[in-house]
């Protein structure tokens, strides 16, 4: 039995946030908010479930409810923070290095996302953390631009990804 306990208000949220988790994975089940907890639903929660290391049953336990909202909230910050994105220059961190966890490597990743639509070495995972995957993007980003490649970002390679992002039209 799902701890959502087929109540159709709570199934069309996490419908919801699964079909906007969904975005983040090429591969992610399609997801209609409809209410019913059927086998397309089940089949996005165990995907979900995979991707996250939790119990794969295709219910939606407490630990699984938990995390999809977490995970739902996570992805709307980082569009929001979307919504404004300074030149490097107004940052008072310096460089992003990797390591780092900041607001501004969420804006980080969705740049990476946008100009990945030309190279899909660049598509990042959304975390707000700078890790080995991120890192990797960053130094594929430098050597396709002809910088030197030291997995850090400083205010060039920002205001650079900034433009190439925005001749994508976020198109995320």
């Amino acid at each position: 039995m799902n701890f959502i306990d087929q109540k159709e208000e709570v199934i069309k949220d996490v419908q919801k946030w699964l079909r906007t988790i969904g975005r983040e994975y090429p591969d992610f089940p399609e997801v209609f908010i409809d209410g019913i907890y059927g086998s397309e639903t089940a089949e996005a929660v165990a995907f979900f479930q995979r991707k996250k290391g939790l119990q794969v049953t295709g219910n939606i336990d407490r630990e699984t409810f938990d995390s999809l909202y977490s995970e739902y909230l996570r992805i709307i910050r980082a569009s929001r923070i979307l919504g404004f994105i300074p030149k490097f220059e107004e940052y008072t961190e310096g460089e992003m290095r990797p390591g780092d966890v900041l607001d501004d490597i969420f804006v980080l990743q969705l740049l990476l996302r946008a100009v990945s639509l030309d190279d899909n070495d660049l598509f990042v995972e959304i975390n707000g953390v700078f890790n080995e995957e991120t890192e990797k993007a960053v130094r594929k980003l430098q050597n396709k631009i002809g910088m030197t490649e030291n997995g850090r970002v400083n205010g060039e390679l920002w205001n650079m990804l900034v433009l190439l992002a925005d001749k994508q039209k976020f198109n995320i």
